[in-house]
């Protein structure tokens, strides 16, 4: 597992200006050195509703945007052919060497030449829709709802990679800000992770998967002066260092989709006793530490 013995009660050890991540398993704030250690994912119970919006966003664009897709890439096409076939277009743009350079690369030369396409389209008479196969009048060629298109397809892709990036965080037990940390510990060696335990809980830990512990967790703690972590109660216990990539929150695929499932999705009952309840840790971990205390 790769559990460092020299833990140290109540603290971490001393090292000044070393930057570190501890989670403390207190379901109140706690309090290491004079600071707080608030809860770092206050937001967690609100991720189906996140993954919600994301999802019905990202589908429901494209899904609106459907019909026009084609007519507006007809009419992009068009307008390629009017700017390639323009002499103004072709002297300042299309014969010119920095055309593959100025915009963006050589994608970008096509993507201002159809643009110049629709600007000199804008000066002649509408084209005859059944010629250009565009249906009727109001579908002709138009830069703004090409424009209008591309950003609402791009803004649905985004938000379908990210709605599926979740879930796969999710499945696996790990929150986005734990997946974003994760990727930061692989890029500097000084930056540590620490999971503090109440004594209590070590003395007598979990017998079964089933039984889960709550935490709260907090971010770039500098190391000071030896003192206890307390929370309510004045609790004390000992903070282990951890891998970087050990997912905390991970209580294997199924129950970890069976936690999310359960969540709420709208009601006040939900804003109200869930959204202040710090994520649950996996009894695999507490064990674990527990036998590592026992043995060391």
């Amino acid at each position: 597992m790769g559990w460092y013995p020299n833990a140290i009660e109540g603290t971490v050890p001393v090292e000044s200006n070393l930057l570190a991540h501890i989670i403390a398993l207190c379901v109140e704030p706690a309090v290491w050195n004079g600071i707080t250690i608030v809860p770092g994912c206050l937001t967690v119970q609100q991720h189906k509703a996140f993954l919600a919006l994301l999802s019905i966003a990202g589908a429901g664009i494209w899904l609106m945007a459907l019909p026009i897709i084609r007519p507006t890439l007809d009419g992009a096409y068009e307008m390629y052919l009017v700017s390639r076939n323009d002499p103004t277009c072709s002297r300042i743009w299309w014969d010119w060497w920095g055309s593959y350079l100025v915009f963006g690369g050589p994608g970008g030369r096509w993507v201002l030449g159809t643009a110049l396409g629709y600007w000199v389209a804008k000066h002649e008479p509408p084209s005859n829709p059944q010629r250009c196969h565009f249906g009727l009048l109001f579908m002709r060629p138009n830069f703004s709802a090409a424009v209008t298109l591309a950003t609402a397809l791009s803004l649905a892709g985004f938000c379908l990679v990210l709605a599926i990036q979740m879930a796969f965080r999710l499945l696996r037990g790990q929150t986005t800000i734990e997946a974003l940390q994760s990727q930061s510990y692989t890029k500097t060696n000084d930056l540590r992770r620490y999971l503090w335990v109440p004594l209590p809980l070590l003395a007598s830990p979990p017998a079964t998967d089933h039984a889960t512990q709550q935490g709260t967790s907090s971010e770039s703690l500098r190391h000071r002066a030896r003192e206890p972590l307390q929370g309510s109660g004045n609790a004390t216990g000992i903070a282990f260092s951890i891998p970087w990539n050990e997912r905390i929150y991970d209580l294997g695929t199924w129950r970890n989709a069976k936690r999310f499932w359960a969540i709420p999705i709208f009601g006040l009952k939900h804003r109200t006793s869930m959204l202040g309840e710090p994520p649950i840790i996996s009894t695999r971990l507490i064990r674990q530490i527990s036998e590592d205390h026992k043995d060391d």
